[in-house]
């Protein structure tokens, strides 16, 4: 079983990023006259939608994360469900980017069969390697989600035209302690984490809360201020359950954070100040790894997805 050691040795976050811009760097494009699209399932589309929720607003980048909003995104960009005809338009995409770690991921090669010659995908292999004329294979190894740094940094030299979305620096190093020890503390009395945040940190959310439950393997989850459902915010309030808030203590969500910390006086609580975004996702794997840690779990990915794939 890894060590907290062992993981924090090999943990590279930016150098990972600066390795995928230098080589998405090579094949840089324009985003700013026609738009583009990410494409990626689950954990492999995280990045993109890190970089369409943060990027300058000049900066035309849109994210497809799951299957479930490839036609609500259609709609809502052409008023019509006609994916063929839309992608194939000069008007339309300019550039079409898809990103599978696997390279196998299904709905992520359906798109593939009516993508444009400006298409692009970023994967480790597969079908969409071999698929792709235009591709950038990725070197990270370990578990697929651990990629995102380096996903991150392709799809910012592809649209950045030399601008880095990051500038490299990590969180302080007393941040990175504090996060750790809230972990380890909240490891020993059993308490689940949940984060609550404000809608366009999502993203953040949905790594900080992926990377709970492969690396820590307990239940995590989190909420849109002010915008929980009744059920979670129900859950939040029980007796039954410990239950850590996580907040981004953010200027646009102070109003909201304090009714928060009013209503759940008695939980146990840590304030994630308003940083860079990938600085957040950074402190978010050191608390998952820090618990899995004191958890005496098995930090590995959960081999599940991988039988499933195989069946």
């Amino acid at each position: 079983m890894k060590s907290f050691h062992e993981w924090s040795e090999s943990f590279n976050p930016t150098e990972d990023y600066l390795q995928g811009f230098e080589a998405g760097k090579s094949h840089a494009f324009s985003t700013s006259s026609k738009p583009t699209l990410i494409i990626g399932m689950g954990g492999s589309g995280i990045a993109g939608s890190m970089l369409s929720t943060f990027s300058p607003k000049n900066k035309k980048i849109h994210s497809v994360n799951d299957y479930y909003e490839i036609e609500n995104f259609h709609e809502q960009v052409t008023g019509n469900h006609k994916p063929k005809k839309f992608l194939s338009n000069s008007k339309g995409w300019a550039n079409l980017i898809f990103c599978s770690y696997s390279g196998n991921t299904e709905e992520t090669l359906s798109w593939l069969k009516v993508a444009s010659l400006t298409s692009f995908s970023i994967t480790t292999g597969g079908k969409l390697a071999e698929m792709s004329s235009r591709k950038i294979i990725m070197n990270h190894p370990g578990p697929p989600r651990r990629s995102i740094y380096e996903c991150l940094g392709i799809l910012d030299g592809l649209t950045a035209k030399g601008d880095r979305f990051w500038d490299g620096q990590k969180p302080t190093q007393e941040l990175i302690q504090k996060t750790i020890n809230t972990a380890k503390a909240w490891a020993v009395e059993k308490v689940l984490p949940w984060m609550l945040v404000p809608s366009k940190c999502d993203p953040i959310a949905r790594r900080w809360t992926g990377m709970i439950q492969e690396d820590a393997k307990i239940p995590a989850g989190f909420g849109i201020i002010p915008e929980a459902a009744h059920n979670q915010i129900e859950a939040l309030g029980s007796d039954f359950i410990k239950t850590g808030l996580i907040l981004i203590d953010a200027k646009s969500t102070k109003k909201e954070n304090s009714k928060i910390l009013r209503v759940f006086e008695n939980r146990h609580k840590m304030m994630l100040p308003q940083i860079h975004p990938i600085q957040l996702c950074i402190l978010g794997d050191y608390f998952a790894a820090s618990l899995a840690a004191s958890l005496n779990v098995d930090m590995d990915a959960i081999p599940t997805i991988e039988k499933y794939k195989e069946s």
